[in-house]
């Protein structure tokens, strides 16, 4: 996704060199994998391929079914400032001086118990 500023409601002079604050809320199906025995989310919050690095990034990963018994890693953990669940169902971590072309991820591993439906899972479950 490639996002530009600009100064003017025409679009006429893109805005350069200056810190903006840019928020996105997203919803993700399918973006967790259902195993026999717990579930996973894998998710890049920085991608390599990204030719800028970046100066704050925050990110807020809400659980429906709450913090218990859900492990978090973070990856690297050269950028993390705090990783921190801020409430009983969200896990905030702030990340600092991301260079270009470096990714973090964040990997969280629930109970299989957590979720009633799989419907918008992948699916990697023994027949």
């Amino acid at each position: 996704m490639t996002v530009w500023f600009y100064e003017d409601e025409a679009r006429s002079k893109q805005v350069e060199n200056r810190q903006v604050l840019v928020k996105y809320v997203y919803t993700f199906n399918k973006a967790l994998t259902v195993y026999d025995d717990c579930a996973k989310l894998d998710y890049y919050m920085w991608a390599n391929k990204w030719d800028t690095g970046v100066d704050y990034l925050e990110t807020n990963i809400h659980v429906a079914n709450g913090k218990d018994n859900v492990n978090c890693t973070n990856n690297p953990e050269d950028y993390v400032l705090s990783s921190q669940w801020t409430t009983q169902d969200t896990l905030t971590t702030k990340l600092t001086d991301i260079p270009a072309y470096t990714s973090f991820e964040q990997y969280l591993t629930f109970p299989r118990e957590y979720f009633k439906s799989t419907e918008n899972a992948q699916l990697m479950i023994e027949q």
